[in-house]
């Protein structure tokens, strides 16, 4: 095996470590999230001009998660390679799929969270394509 490939394990540990970053940030963003669509967001520039790093938590959050995202996909590239070149076995592919549908839907679930029209059409767009799967739409 080649130096560069051993390079390349760190992508899974900086994704771990970018998941609970984010993990981290959306959590100090939910504590002044309110469900009141007037209220929530000048409680969210509250928050901003309150804390010292407000913005600095919203950066981080907004930012990384484009990096996150090319993070994982640069992970599934070199276990496709991995696999193309060693054999592994099914039950960690299972497992790197389930992480993946979960990273999704936290994704999804934080675009919605928002009481904006854009996550309204988000949920609606959603919604809609599952109706039209079998097990999901009946």
């Amino acid at each position: 095996m080649s130096g560069c490939l051993y390079r390349i394990y760190g992508v899974g540990f900086s994704l771990g470590l970018f998941i609970m970053l984010q993990i981290i940030c959306g959590v100090c963003l939910a504590w002044m999230f309110f469900s009141c669509f007037i209220c929530a967001n000048w409680y969210f520039i509250l928050f901003l001009w309150d804390f010292d790093l407000g913005f600095v938590i919203r950066s981080i959050h907004i930012c990384f998660t484009s990096l996150l995202y090319f993070l994982l996909y640069v992970h599934i590239f070199k276990c496709i390679i991995l696999v193309i070149l060693f054999d592994t076995h099914l039950l960690v592919w299972f497992i790197g799929f389930i992480l993946l549908m979960f990273i999704i839907i936290i994704a999804f679930i934080g675009y919605v969270l928002p009481c904006t029209m854009m996550s309204y059409w988000g949920l609606t767009v959603f919604s809609n394509i599952l109706a039209t799967v079998p097990v999901f739409g009946q």
